[in-house]
């Protein structure tokens, strides 16, 4: 499932609200549910753990749509059939340490200055999350459909559904830029690096944000591209493209395509750990690493379910976390 095919559930409860969940249930071993591959003892001490093997399971009370890291906790963001959660979680024990209620349709999450900020898609809103107190101290209006989020330049920003790009000020926790671009997918994408924001325009390429003006300083042309995650590795910008299964390298120096690779069908999310890429293939939950150089694919794994899968890489470089929307559920694969 597709980030353009998940605003669907957003009007269809039922499939948000499965088992009426109302707390956290977690399970880290890997044998407390399906493994996804055949190995039963990965936590074994002494045991050498393969690339892509499962490491953990976090099971949540709703869709995850978005991870994140912060404070020395992972962060869930949970869609419900009424609102929405973010769960905070021990990434050692994979225990639940608390759950804060945001608005609807949680998507993206960051952590910087003190604190967790969180996109609700539904409400146009950012709420501000302190992790001393689990509670949100502020809610921001920002534009319509919210989605991903990133900090720069003294500044949390979250992509818009529409043609903008908003910035907020957290010294005063209110909308202080608005930068308009190309026109969005639903559920576009964000990334900070390379002192730039950049996000994606529908069929059009990428936008390249200076955080400093607020201005676009680039319009990088890419037809029929990009609607995909967005990555940063030795001075190129990654961007992968569903509709082609094609990752295309861009030069953040002189803003130019140097190539593309392929790296599988439907290449929803990307991450960059243990000096590989990984790529999760949207509708059929297969999760693949690949070499950084030349984008040759090392190996792959089938997760339990069916449904939306997204990668995000812990700031240990050692794991990848892959949020699987059907199953309910957060599972840890080894970096190797």
């Amino acid at each position: 499932m597709s980030w353009r095919r998940i605003g669907q559930l957003a009007v269809i409860p039922a499939l948000l609200s499965m088992a009426a969940c109302t707390a956290t249930s977690v399970r880290r071993a890997s044998g407390d549910a399906p493994a996804a591959s055949p190995s039963a003892d990965a936590s074994s001490p002494g045991r050498h753990v393969r690339a892509g093997e499962r490491i953990g399971t976090v099971w949540v009370p709703g869709a995850p749509l978005s991870v994140g890291f912060g404070f020395g906790s992972l962060w869930v963001t949970v869609a419900q059939d009424v609102g929405g959660l973010v769960a905070r979680i021990d990434p050692a024990t994979g225990r639940t340490i608390a759950t804060v209620q945001v608005g609807a349709f949680p998507v993206g999450i960051v952590a910087g200055f003190g604190s967790m900020w969180q996109a609700a898609h539904e409400d146009g809103t950012v709420a501000r999350i302190d992790p001393a107190t689990n509670s949100v101290t502020a809610t921001i209006p920002v534009g319509p459909g919210p989605a991903e989020i990133a900090v720069a330049g003294g500044l949390v920003w979250v992509a818009n559904q529409d043609a903008t790009v908003a910035a907020v000020d957290p010294a005063t926790n209110r909308r202080v830029k608005l930068v308009h671009v190309g026109a969005g997918t639903q559920f576009r994408r964000l990334f900070a690096g390379a002192g730039s924001i950049w996000t994606d325009n529908t069929n059009g390429g990428i936008s390249r944000i200076d955080p400093a003006t607020g201005t676009v300083a680039a319009a990088i042309r890419i037809p029929r591209c990009c609607e995909g995650g967005l990555a940063l590795h030795d001075g190129l910008l990654l961007a992968s493209n569903i509709p082609d299964g094609r990752l295309y390298r861009i030069n953040t120096a002189t803003n130019r395509v140097v190539d593309h690779v392929d790296v599988g069908p439907t290449p929803n999310g990307i991450a960059l750990a243990g000096g590989k890429l990984w790529v999760s293939h949207d509708k059929s939950l297969v999760v693949s690493w690949h070499t950084l150089d030349s984008g040759r694919r090392l190996g792959s794994v089938k997760l339990d379910g069916a449904g939306f899968v997204a990668v995000t890489a812990d700031p240990g470089d050692s794991s990848v976390w892959v949020q699987m929307l059907d199953a309910e559920a957060v599972a840890e694969l080894a970096a190797g």
